[in-house]
């Protein structure tokens, strides 16, 4: 149990998939998706959660492995999600909610945004997205066939984009400014001055973040901040 917020939370399968499920008792009446970064454990992003849950939100989040499969892992992921919220909907049918939210950061960002072009544009309501990379393939970037680009200026999504500093092997022709540059009218862009791109993780990465670089202490703390600021303004059931 999460005491402040008096949150329920359970570990269980949807669709095949292992997923964390949390609750604040009265039953929520939205649903958010929280997609982490690759290979980050949900329970780094506790407080986007506590965040989600004072906005009376079921929040969903499953462990986004970006080493596998190898191939077209992002669009497996974006499958996952699609699979998951229609398998929830079955496990509770008395929860009357046809579209979710995405919060998310890094590689769940893109995974998010991909869901909103292409893969579930009608049902995607709001994305937060926590310093989006777009590599690996670039598919929102990609200036060499820039024709072949996912778009998002005909999404009916509220998409809001933040960027940091970045970090090392984050590409500035990947970033968020990138995407809100492509995308400009269907994107809006909020900058973390001061922050690393891990700096929305609860301990800023760890050793990745050290490694990718830290940004400094008021930059981290101001991007966390910044994050629950945006969930409160645009989540909402």
């Amino acid at each position: 149990m999460a005491s402040s917020y008096e949150t329920s939370y359970e570990n269980t399968k949807l669709a095949g998939m292992e997923v964390t499920i949390y609750k604040q008792n009265p039953t929520p009446s939205g649903i958010t998706f929280l997609l982490t970064g690759g290979n980050t454990n949900v329970k780094q992003y506790q407080y986007l959660t506590n965040a989600l849950l004072g906005q009376k939100q079921w929040v969903i989040g499953f462990y986004i492995n970006i080493l596998w499969p190898f191939k077209d892992n992002h669009v497996t992921n974006a499958g996952h999600v699609v699979d998951i919220f229609d398998a929830f909907r079955e496990e509770y049918p008395d929860i009357l909610v046809a579209e979710y939210n995405i919060v998310g950061h890094s590689a769940g960002d893109k995974i998010a945004l991909m869901l909103t072009a292409k893969y579930d544009s009608h049902r995607v309501n709001i994305i937060i997205a926590l310093d989006p990379v777009d590599q690996n393939p670039p598919v929102f970037t990609n200036s060499n066939n820039g024709d072949d680009n996912l778009s998002l200026m005909d999404t009916n999504s509220t998409i809001v984009l933040t960027q940091s500093e970045g970090g090392l092997g984050i590409s500035t022709k990947h970033n968020a400014e990138a995407i809100n540059r492509a995308n400009p009218s269907a994107t809006k862009l909020v900058m973390h001055e001061g922050a690393g791109h891990m700096s929305y993780t609860e301990n800023n990465g760890g050793f990745m973040g050290w490694l990718m670089g830290w940004g400094t202490i008021k930059g981290n703390k101001a991007a966390k901040a910044g994050a629950e600021d945006l969930i409160r303004q645009f989540i909402f059931a």
